[in-house]
């Protein structure tokens, strides 16, 4: 199976999105713990 380039891109958007989420996340929590 040959792999386009622009699925890889799509993937990585996927995984910046997924971690954008993710530090938000933290983010949130980080400001309740210092509360």
């Amino acid at each position: 199976m040959v792999k386009k380039p622009w699925s890889i891109n799509e993937r990585i958007l996927k995984n910046m999105i997924k971690g954008d989420k993710n530090y938000d996340r933290k983010r949130k929590n980080d400001c309740r713990r210092s509360l």
